[in-house]
C-alpha cells in the first residue's frame, strides 16, 4: 500500500452488515469451537464459550 494514499473509509452501514453476516454464520458450526478446544487441550474454558465474541 502506497503511505501517501489512504483507503476510501467503507459506509457504516456496510461493515456493520459483513460483520452481522460473519458471526451469523459462525454461529451455526462449532468449527472455531473446536478449533479452540483442541488447541487449549485440558486448559479449554468450555464453560465460559472461549469462542465467543471475546476472541
Amino acid at each position: 500500500m502506497n503511505p501517501t494514499t489512504s483507503p476510501a473509509p467503507m459506509p457504516t452501514q456496510g461493515r456493520s452488515a459483513q460483520y452481522d453476516a460473519f458471526h451469523a454464520a459462525r454461529a451455526r458450526t462449532n468449527l472455531v469451537a473446536g478449533l479452540y478446544a483442541q488447541a487449549m487441550g485440558e486448559d479449554y474454558p468450555a464453560e465460559v464459550a472461549a469462542s465467543s465474541s471475546c476472541d
